[in-house]
């Protein structure tokens, strides 16, 4: 979510009982070009006045003007004077990412000007503690300056004209307690937001000028309120959508001769208690919207194609349960050469503008032309064909977080085995068709074993004209890279591929992440698993290793850069760096509680199992959290592992060691070996245990763990009948880390 669209995607709901019927898009932004010229001004004068916005403390000094909108409503204002803004994150994680931006952990601005935007109780307690001024003709004439002016194109698109979705959401809504004050330093307008209804309340960003689009927010920190500090996860997160849940689709999907798209899809929708009268979606720019209906009536839009977004207006009759259905069309599909390109895999169809869905029912029935071979994820109910055209019918179960479909002259096969789903492979090279559904067919009996079995009756697996691959209940999306290049029995760039996304039909379809922040749950295991099915079902320690090992100097690259997003827990406020952070280093917390858990006398290994198992079947079908991760991993490891957590999910940190040993010979002949263990890049108190090997050739091995937790550990360890061969720090590459060997130096 870190973008310049982390604040525009974001769909908040309130109640609309204050609203006024006549207050449109319209309103809105003719709103938002007179704030530098208010038709009608309220002004007070404040005098050293303090107040805190959750950990966001502002004094002012100096006069504040409330501005009147076309409600007749005063929701916004204009200060000049002496403002102080200081902000001090509660979790380290976000505070570094202010150093990142702004060097310092603590944030503090002095500033002469600022704007305000308030649905809560600023203005009654700016008229309580300030006095209450005319306005000057000076007064008036300053808020015409290159403050507002400047601010102004956050708020309508330069390029699209539009209103910014999270203030046009706030007003057109009236979204009760939110609060935001915009300010301007020597570099950069910043942005500091409390709204209720989001999932994390606080937020501080900085405004980004763009070229190509509108000028948007760059989330710096993101954080929960104080009130949510206490709870858990579970009861902390609430669904960005705010009761406001997608019960089912139904689509009817034409696609004609020239592969365009004709879309006439409805979307059922529930709330419990929130009557909203604007909402947005999201759908490829490639469409034209003809209409949308609300509950039969056809309403006001606005489409700003550029960026796939859509204003609607939910008009009068608004209720709890809502059918909207979307007409329209656009040429999503394209041949190249063999292949059917689709140009978005989940956009040909409108969603809600949240970048975390909620499970829905998708209903569909697709017409498409009979030359081309069909599949969509689900169960086929339906199916026939006439002169022209096949026709076929869809339905997933409440599970599924989006869908897809594939389409073209593919070549099939069906794998059929005894105690797994029928396999379904729609490929169109014939390259390696074998490998493939033997890594899809082994990858799936590997993962019911460690797992649980999902219970489907067929998988379908598709090749696309794309670089990846991408998951869905039932349906896998495999890049043609895969069937060009080899599969993951035989080529190292493809060792992982099948297997991983074979793995998201447990981690990310199974168990869903909670949050965004928990997204690693989802790609980090999904990773590892592929990575152990690489070594316990293939075969392959080498590869095994050596996927890990780049993956660890990958990180550690990054690591050095300034940009480099530090926590796993910023999920997919990552950018540039999600693949690095949420699948890699995701993938290397997994490996280092396996090895922290692996009994290294016998290598058993059923403690580990039975957690990822158990972990897995808890939260089958359901969404999980970090938190929630944790309290499994503590039952099987014994104790509690939050010192982990906190330096390798919460943690940015990546110790390099540099580890020597020597040889003494006791006076009756046997062998003391003492170690010495130089431990850096970390901060005090990080701490981790360490397996050594020590290695007596074909005379066998001892293998212990030991803690590193100071800058430098010396240690010795059992005294032995023989001489080792060799000492091994860090046997089984089982901490992430730098790693130097030294000579020992007294």
């Amino acid at each position: 979510m870190n973008s310049i669209y982390s604040i525009l995607f974001a769909i908040i709901l309130a109640s609309s009982n204050l609203l006024s019927a006549d207050y449109m898009l319209e309103d809105f932004k003719k709103d938002i070009e007179s704030y530098n010229k208010p038709k009608s001004v309220e002004a007070y004068e404040v005098n050293g006045v303090f107040f805190q916005k959750d950990e966001a403390g502002i004094t002012l000094m100096g006069k504040i003007f409330f501005m009147k909108n076309f409600r007749n409503e005063y929701l916004c204002a204009y200060f000049k004077g002496e403002m102080n803004f200081s902000l001090y994150p509660p979790v380290k994680y976000e505070r570094e990412q202010l150093v990142k931006v702004d060097e310092e952990e603590y944030f503090e601005k002095d500033l002469s000007e600022a704007f305000f935007f308030f649905i809560d109780d600023f203005k009654s307690f700016i008229e309580q503690n300030g006095t209450k001024i005319n306005p000057t003709q000076g007064d008036l004439d300053g808020m015409n300056g290159d403050f507002v002016l400047g601010l102004k194109k956050f708020l309508i698109g330069k390029k699209s004209g539009t209103a910014n979705p999270n203030i046009g959401d706030v007003l057109l809504n009236y979204r009760q307690g939110y609060f935001q004050t915009v300010f301007k330093d020597d570099k950069r307008y910043w942005f500091y937001t409390f709204s209720p209804y989001d999932q994390e309340e606080v937020l501080l960003g900085y405004g980004i000028e763009s070229t190509l689009y509108d000028d948007g927010v760059f989330g710096v920190v993101n954080f929960d309120r104080k009130e949510d500090y206490s709870l858990r996860d579970q009861d902390r997160v609430r669904r960005m959508s705010l009761d406001y849940d997608v019960v089912s689709y139904d689509m009817d999907i034409e696609i004609d001769k020239d592969l365009e798209l004709h879309g006439d899809v409805k979307m059922t929708t529930h709330s419990d208690s929130t009557i909203f009268r604007w909402t947005y979606f999201r759908i490829d720019p490639v469409f034209t919207i003809d209409t949308i209906y609300v509950n039969g009536v056809m309403q006001k839009f606005d489409f700003v194609q550029q960026y796939g977004l859509i204003t609607l207006y939910m008009g009068e009759d608004q209720k709890l349960d809502n059918d909207i259905r979307f007409i329209y069309h656009g040429k999503v599909l394209n041949r190249i050469q063999d292949f059917i390109e689709i140009r978005s895999f989940t956009g040909w169809y409108p969603t809600t503008s949240l970048l975390y869905y909620e499970p829905s029912i998708y209903k569909m029935n697709f017409k498409v032309p009979d030359n081309y071979k069909f599949v969509a994820p689900g169960k086929r109910i339906s199916e026939r064909e006439d002169d022209d055209h096949y026709y076929s019918s869809w339905v997933t179960d409440s599970n599924a977080i989006h869908t897809t479909f594939s389409m073209g002259p593919y070549r099939t096969s069906t794998l059929e085995k005894e105690g797994m789903p029928e396999i379904d492979l729609y490929f169109y090279n014939y390259g390696n068709i074998k490998e493939t559904e033997l890594d899809l067919a082994q990858s799936y009996q590997f993962y019911s074993g460690l797992y649980g079995d999902l219970g489907f009756d067929r998988i379908y697996a598709t090749e696309i004209y794309s670089g990846h691959g991408q998951a869905f209940s039932n349906f896998l999306h495999l890049s043609f890279a895969n069937f060009a290049m080899g599969s993951s029995a035989n080529e190292e760039e493809m060792v992982s591929f099948v297997s991983h996304e074979m793995a998201h039909q447990w981690w990310g379809g199974g168990m869903k992440p909670l949050s965004p922040r928990d997204t690693w749950l989802s790609e980090g295991f999904a990773e590892y698993s592929s990575h152990l099915y690489t070594q316990l079902v293939l075969g392959d320690n080498e590869k095994f290793f050596k996927l890990l090992l780049k993956k660890q100097q990958n990180l550690i690259e990054s690591r050095k850069k300034k940009d480099f997003v530090p926590s796993l827990i910023m999920g997919t406020r990552a950018g540039r760096n999600y693949q690095l952070l949420v699948y890699e280093k995701g993938c290397w917390v997994n490996h280092m509680l396996r090895n922290l858990m692996v009994d290294l006398n016998t290598f058993n290994e059923d403690a580990y199992k039975a957690m990822m198992k158990e972990f897995f079947q808890t939260y089958k079908f359901q969404r999980a959290s970090t938190e929630d991760f944790k309290v499994v991993v503590d039952k099987y490891w014994g104790d509690d592992s939050q010192w982990f957590f906190d330096q390798w999910v919460y943690g940015s940190e990546i110790p390099k060691y540099t580890f020597s040993y020597k040889y003494d010979e006791t006076e009756n002949g046997k062998h003391q070996i003492t170690c010495k263990v130089k431990q850096e890049n970390v901060s005090e108190g990080f701490k981790m245990l360490v397996p050594i090997k020590i290695d007596f050739g074909d005379k066998g091995t001892y293998r212990l763990r030991v803690w590193i937790d100071k800058e430098e550990n010396i240690f010795k360890l059992p005294v032995f009948d023989m001489k080792p061969e060799q000492v091994v720090f860090n046997d089984l590459q089982s901490v992430l880390c730098e790693f130097e060997e030294a000579k020992w130096e007294d």
